[in-house]
């Protein structure tokens, strides 16, 4: 008999437990709204990181080609890039590695430069320095990046919530 009673005893813990959850849970209905949300639009912001993800890789594809061609060319004849750019030719060079060295660190620099992470016109002085029409090129990127797409996928969010 003492077993049924706290079987009993442990089912009314339970379901005190449970009306306490219910309770608390009314309490928060905005916020289970906004969970609710965010879990019904994985699917769309999978699908907008690619796209981000997409236009950053041919982007930077195309970047490191020219910037690679441009390194090449003041390896050979660093005395005309000094006169030209009037800069130190070993910072610039440090410079451009740093930034545009690498896919992923280009990458990295076009996402950095798109979200935020870093002043997008302290990353295009190196590309303009090289060429005014590759900087203008990274101009395009950041104002379709940032006003098309990003503003894009921010009302696919709203409408699918």
């Amino acid at each position: 008999v003492p077993n049924i009673s706290s079987m009993r005893a442990m089912r009314a813990c339970r379901l005190v437990r449970v009306i306490r959850v219910l309770r608390v849970a009314r309490i928060f209905h905005d916020l289970r709204i906004m969970v609710n949300g965010i879990l019904m639009s994985m699917r769309s912001l999978l699908w907008a990181l690619a796209l981000l993800a997409l236009m950053g890789f041919v982007f930077g594809v195309s970047v490191i080609e020219f910037v690679s061609t441009e390194l090449v060319l003041m390896e050979e004849n660093p005395e005309s890039y000094s006169d030209d750019l009037n800069v130190d030719v070993t910072t610039f060079k440090a410079e451009l590695l740093d930034l545009w060295g690498s896919l992923i660190g280009t990458m990295y620099t076009l996402y950095q430069a798109v979200s935020g992470g870093v002043d997008w016109g302290t990353t295009a002085e190196a590309l303009v320095k090289i060429s005014p029409v590759f900087g203008l090129l990274f101009c395009l990127y950041v104002a379709v990046a940032t006003f098309c797409v990003l503003n894009i996928i921010t009302g696919v969010f709203v409408e699918n919530t």
